[in-house]
């Protein structure tokens, strides 16, 4: 590439281009504090008022192969940065002549190929001037090799499209942010949204974009069934041209997918989305720390909902393994979770065994939860019958949570199945019906019975069934209900 038209190029930029460009330069750095040479290269080309060939070539350029590296690198550095990573570079057509220039034919390549899925069977990101242009071997190659039997578009035709893709990504983000909204305000961008759709005209939007939209103005009226419809057509859609897809993307989405089969209560497609989560084919470590989180979240998400506790067992092996990708509290919340689907499942040792976890875990992590960790402990105990330490531990457990009138509710009612050992009454559980009954109408109390339902768990006892079918029975649904 003639080192003068990589200067024109540089000096098209706008100044946020230019800042952008740093910012994101420095923060693909392997060194952050050290800006990488193609970065100096690029300063010293941008603070030219002039092209000049001596002035680039001063150290540390003044090294051929040096500058020829570092030159190469720039290249295909802008090119990932303003089209691959999909910020929007100020001249689509400059940038197309560039990257078919010199060395950078190989990510023009890489380029197009993505810009082909986005634009569909309706033509590739092939800028026609460039096909005019420039009609080496190389470029007709890979304009056969791609393009065989696709009517190209034309610039203008190309840049609309590329437009409304612009225009959909900006309406999912102001999607996500008026979500907050009132209920009015929602319902009216939704509007938007469909009428941006309609108003399309000829401009034919790629599936992903459209469907993307489509869950947004959904998810704004709350309309969940249809959101995870149009989620699970769109995971569909990226999964049946998966290798021509970003890793990263594809995780998102389906585990987008799945949160919202959750909520709909789509037990089916939501464990069949967290096993395909789990084969998603990776390429580097990133994309493996992204998949590896998003799934363990969402399967121990999907085993607590519909009562799958070996799912949870898997997710909280996998966490241990990869604690790297969680903050404290989120370690204690799926631990506690995982816990909380053997109890459900009538399973109290294994139930035990993943407590014990969070209990011999270190002190920040276990302040997430404090009470409900105890709380849960002595459930176990009681199970397993081991009132002599019940009794030994649960003065000074009361102490501990006087202030909290439901938890010390709960710890009288497991001091008085210590006396009885074990044994529960109807009027036992008939007394602590009427005290919680009481306890929902105040809102702090109502979220410590969430975490655990003392009456709930009596009547599973007083019954001999698991806590789940009481459950179950109680709300008129076999989904557990997320509140931690």
């Amino acid at each position: 590439m003639n080192p003068s038209s990589l200067y024109s190029l540089i000096h098209f930029l706008t100044e946020d281009q230019i800042e952008l460009f740093r910012s994101w330069a420095k923060q693909h750095s392997r060194s952050p504090k050290k800006n990488p040479r193609y970065l100096q290269l690029f300063d010293r080309m941008e603070k030219m008022q002039s092209f000049d060939s001596k002035a680039i070539r001063k150290p540390p350029f003044d090294n051929s192969s040096t500058f020829y590296k570092s030159r190469e690198m720039l290249i295909e550095k802008l090119i990932r940065c303003f089209t691959i990573e999909n910020n929007p570079f100020p001249n689509y057509e400059a940038l197309m002549r560039t990257a078919f220039d010199f060395a950078a034919i190989d990510l023009a390549r890489e380029y197009f190929r993505k810009q082909y899925e986005w634009l569909k069977a309706k033509g590739i990101a092939i800028d026609l001037y460039c096909l005019m242009d420039y009609k080496d071997n190389q470029i007709m190659d890979f304009d056969i090799d791609l393009a065989e039997g696709i009517e190209v578009p034309s610039t203008w035709e190309l840049l609309e499209v590329l437009n409304a893709q612009s225009s959909a990504r900006k309406m999912v983000e102001q999607a996500r942010q008026t979500f907050k909204e009132s209920r009015d305000v929602r319902k009216q961008f939704s509007s938007e949204i469909n009428d941006f759709l309609e108003g399309l005209g000829n401009v034919e939007l790629d599936d992903y974009h459209r469907l993307k939209l489509k869950v947004a103005s959904e998810i704004l009226k709350f309309d969940f069934e249809k959101a995870a419809d149009y989620q699970f057509d769109l995971t569909i859609s990226l999964l049946n041209k998966s290798h021509r897809v970003f890793a990263i993307r594809m995780i998102r989405e389906i585990s987008n997918a799945i949160t919202l089969f959750l909520l709909q209560g789509n037990r089916e497609k939501a464990t069949e989305l967290t096993m395909i989560l789990s084969g998603v084919e990776v390429k580097n470590e990133l994309e493996e720390k992204q998949k590896e989180e998003r799934w363990i979240r969402r399967s121990i998400e999907t085993a607590f909902t519909f009562g799958i506790p070996e799912l949870a067992e898997n997710g909280i092996e996998k966490m241990d393994a990869w604690q790297s990708l969680f903050n404290s509290a989120h370690i204690a919340r799926y631990h506690f979770i995982a816990s909380l689907c053997f109890v459900f499942a009538g399973d109290f040792e294994k139930g035990h065994q993943v407590l014990r976890r969070l209990i011999n875990s270190p002190r920040e992590v276990r302040q997430h939860l404090h009470w409900q960790i105890d709380v849960l402990d002595c459930i176990f105990h009681l199970e397993k019958g081991n009132f002599d330490y019940l009794e030994s531990t649960l003065d000074s457990k009361r102490k501990k949570f006087r202030s909290l009138p439901y938890v010390s509710m709960v710890l009288k009612g497991i001091d008085r199945l210590v006396k009885e050992q074990g044994r529960v009454s109807v009027k036992m559980v008939e007394e602590i019906i009427e005290i919680q009954n009481e306890m929902e109408t105040i809102d702090s109390q109502r979220r410590e019975i969430r975490y655990f339902n003392f009456a709930f768990y009596l009547e599973a006892k007083l019954k001999s069934l698991s806590l789940r079918k009481i459950y179950a029975d109680a709300l008129g649904s076999e989904i557990t209900p997320i509140a931690i």
